[in-house]
């Protein structure tokens, strides 16, 4: 088995790939794709592998072409007004808040960290010490002084510890190392030789008192070692700024959901997740509502959509704005029960309000203005115009009767079949769950038992994840990319409208032209076929005439000189305050139109 994707990485900052230049590559328009641009939209997504080299001038063009239409359609959807659309203008406005609220962790947490000498030594000093450690623990702060009296007078730890209930959780000492545990016990633990133990630490749980029994030191310290130092001693004094900052912020504010309201989307939120989930999901933890279950609920409330539901002083949010974000961020309970249910979405208002009020913060500081802000916004609009746009010209292709006459008299009587492939499928709405199927699959080759684990949908899961034979023009993305693949590869994640798919094809039947024993048998068929073949067709003469009408150049020099790595890795972003999505959108190779622009051009000139 070879996996398609190499790597994943989790991204934080987009300053782990330096540009090799800032040199326009090409010109769509008034618009402009520099190498920056292209290097991040070609390193940070996943490409199929074909037969030629992966680093190859054609690879290398096909993506930029792809780019170039991005641009091309992104522009033809403004004049056509799609940006204005209620679906556009709201997955702008979630994505917006997270880049938003993103800076503001930038400016409020992250540029406060600074790392000293000081504590780099400490780093190292502990990072070279593995510790085995046992504890004693209580909340009672008179039950922990008087066992920490009882040890100053020798009485034995073990002895002490056996006689409690949490000697069950640590039949062995534990191995404590940098960074695993609070900095607290941690900063205690690492003063003491072995056989030594703690006095009483106080955490918010309770009482602790550490006793090691063993250090294992370790002889030099690698290039892992101490990036490791950096990234613990960061994440701590992040987690300070953050609490600082969080204090601050939100000291005196309250904003209110109207519980009416709440209690009307609850109910049916509930009754959605009941009717689409059965009592007996037996082991199952994770029941979520998807668009179309937002939609059902919508149109169960449509009466008080335009309803406030959440009383922010300016700019209150109605009940269709909530439930139009919802269907963004995604809703999901571990539990049907009615209470849990209840809980879990009074946490998610809770979240959603306090979202907001950062958002709107970092706009009123105007960090919508920042550079790197824009940019990325407008990269995401120009992916979704361009497959808002797409979307519209394939659902407006129509077959006649006729041209399905036409195409059966002209090909003898025969259907040409297309290929048809068995693939598994791994699916999940949550990245995460996506990320840590593809780091499983990199030390186990068993799809299938991966399958079983991560899989969102229980059909899914309960075989393995097999979709069975299916034609390579069905099923959107997936069809199309496994058609490309070689019987034993693996390819993702694809993105498509409920969340992420990781397919592996495990067979591949070449399309057979069939006799037809008459029209009306072979008739739907035909359809198909021509259908699809007229919606890349529409697609091509769309894009190829919008290029044309805008204006085209590329620097062919500088697509020449560009270095692009040989590692194939899709990458995450984490915002700051939370959140997260692909670092860039992920757009499928779409080459073809180019051929047709350049055929466009010749018949202009002559």
């Amino acid at each position: 088995m070879r996996l398609i994707i190499l790597f994943v990485f989790t991204f934080l900052m987009l300053n782990c790939l330096k540009a090799q230049s800032n040199n326009v590559i090409a010109k769509v328009g008034n618009e402009e794709i520099t190498m920056e641009e292209f290097l991040r939209r070609f390193e940070f997504s996943p490409h199929a592998r074909t037969e030629t080299a992966y680093d190859s001038a054609t690879i290398k063009k096909d993506f930029l072409y792809t780019l170039i239409a991005e641009k091309v359609l992104s522009q033809k959807a403004q004049e056509l007004g799609i940006q204005d659309s209620y679906d556009i203008k709201a997955i702008m406005k979630y994505l917006s808040d997270l880049y938003l609220r993103d800076e503001l962790y930038q400016k409020e947490v992250k540029d406060k960290v600074h790392i000293t000498k000081e504590e780099i030594d400490e780093g190292k000093f502990k990072i070279s010490r593995t510790l085995k450690v046992k504890f004693v623990f209580s909340q009672d702060k008179n039950e922990i002084d008087s066992i920490y009296t009882q040890l100053g007078n020798g009485a034995p730890f073990d002895s002490l510890l056996q006689l409690r209930s949490e000697n069950n959780e640590q039949p062995d000492a534990a191995e404590v190392t940098f960074g695993t545990m609070n900095k607290a016990i941690e900063d205690s633990v690492y003063k003491l030789l072995p056989g030594q133990f703690t006095s009483p630490i106080k955490l918010r749980e309770g009482w602790y008192i550490c006793k090691v029994y063993d250090v294992d030191i370790k002889q030099g310290l690698n290039q892992t070692d101490l990036k490791k130092i950096e990234d613990v001693i960061s994440s701590r004094q992040e987690d300070i700024f953050y609490e600082d900052f969080y204090k601050r912020f939100f000291k005196g504010i309250s904003i209110n959901a109207n519980r009416i309201l709440f209690d009307e989307i609850y109910k049916y939120i509930l009754k959605r997740l009941e009717e689409k989930y059965s009592a007996d999901s037996g082991s199952k933890n994770k029941f979520d509502l998807n668009d179309s279950d937002i939609e059902t609920i919508k149109q169960s409330l449509s009466p008080k959509l335009d309803s406030v539901f959440i009383k922010f002083d300016i700019d209150p949010v109605t009940v269709e704005q909530f439930l139009t974000d919802m269907k963004l961020t995604s809703f999901w309970t571990d539990s049907l029960k009615p209470q849990r249910v209840y809980t879990i979405l009074n946490s998610f208002v809770a979240t959603y309000i306090q979202n907001t009020l950062l958002s709107r913060e970092a706009k009123k500081r105007r960090y919508d203005e920042i550079p790197e802000v824009k940019n990325n916004l407008k990269m995401w609009k120009d992916f979704y115009l361009a497959n808002r746009l797409m979307s519209r010209v394939f659902s407006g292709i129509d077959v006649t009767d006729k041209e399905a006459m036409d195409f059966y008299e002209k090909n003898g009587q025969a259907v040409q079949a297309p290929d048809t492939v068995n693939v598994l499928e791994i699916f999940s709405k949550n990245l995460d769950v996506i990320a840590a199927a593809l780091n499983d699959l990199q030390s186990n080759s068993d799809f299938e038992k991966a399958a079983r684990i991560y899989n969102d949908d229980d059909s899914l899961k309960l075989n393995g994840g097999n979709l069975g034979y299916f034609p390579v023009t069905e099923k959107g993305e997936i069809g199309k990319q496994a058609g490309k693949l070689k019987v034993g590869e693996i390819f993702g994640p694809i993105k498509n409208n409920d969340g992420y798919s990781l397919i592996k094809l495990i067979d591949k039947k070449r399309g057979r032209t069939i006799d037809s024993p008459g029209f009306e048998e072979a008739k739907n068929d035909l359809k198909n076929v021509i259908r699809t073949k007229k919606m890349y067709e529409s697609l091509d003469n769309l894009t190829a005439g919008a290029a044309v009408k805008y204006g085209i150049t590329i620097n062919e020099k500088f697509l020449g000189e560009l270095k692009t790595s040989t590692i194939n890795m899709l990458v995450f972003r984490r915002f700051g305050f939370g959140g997260q999505i692909t670092a860039v959108p992920y757009t499928p190779l779409f080459a073809t139109w180019y051929k047709v622009y350049l055929d466009y051009l010749k018949k202009s000139v002559f």
